[in-house]
């Protein structure tokens, strides 16, 4: 994606940002790098469930996994997420929030 379209969807629209972004390999370098300098005062939106999915996944990894390596780095990339998340909002960059039940 060029840095062009980058920049005119971050300024433009709402990002909603996944479990699965956040736990990419590359995640830091991709939202500090890639997308921070061009958000404007925009934050990326996460949805508390994310976040317990993070949560979940950085203590216990998938429950579907059973190769303790695999359950290892799964719960390493959900770690890293987590934080990486908690350094954006703590810098303004993203935004929690909750919906109903039902929504």
């Amino acid at each position: 994606m060029k840095e062009s379209a980058i920049q005119a969807i971050a300024g433009d629209y709402k990002i909603f940002v996944d479990t699965c972004a956040f736990m990419h390999p590359k995640a830091h370098t991709f939202f500090n790098n890639t997308l921070i300098p061009h958000l404007d005062n925009n934050p990326l939106l996460v949805h508390e469930s994310v976040l317990y999915q993070l949560e979940k996944l950085s203590k216990y990894g998938s429950k579907n996994e059973t190769d303790q390596r695999k359950i290892d780095d799964t719960k390493q990339l959900a770690s890293n997420g987590r934080k990486i998340f908690n350094d954006l909002e703590k810098e303004g960059y993203a935004q929690r929030f909750k919906t109903g039940k039902n929504d």
